[in-house]
């Protein structure tokens, strides 16, 4: 026996907290050496504008865009590379760590 009652569709929206990423760019044949001056950007799934490190070879991008996957396109000196990163949504900051032929 079924009891009669209104079918309810209820859209509710997803609104992660938003993540961002920090990082270190190292050069390759000396890890103990950070790059400076090195643009990081969010080239997928959509565009942001480009971030410097820092003298110390930090970066941060606040809010990435909400996916399971970014792509990162990474500049020094003319050499563009291009690295995917999985987005933890269990941390509101991912770390990553870059290493680059400087």
């Amino acid at each position: 026996d079924r009891v009669p009652a209104p079918i309810l569709n209820i859209t509710l929206p997803l609104d992660p907290i938003p993540v961002g990423i920090t990082g270190l760019v190292i050069d390759d044949n000396d890890p103990e050496s950070p790059l400076a001056g090195v643009s990081i950007r969010v080239i997928a799934p959509d565009i942001r504008p480009p971030v410097m490190t820092d003298n110390q070879g930090r970066f941060r991008i606040e809010n990435l865009p909400v996916a399971l996957f970014v792509t990162l396109e990474v500049e020094l000196g003319g050499a563009v590379t291009t690295i995917e990163h999985f987005v933890d949504y269990k941390s509101p900051l991912n770390t990553r760590m870059i290493s680059l032929n400087g």
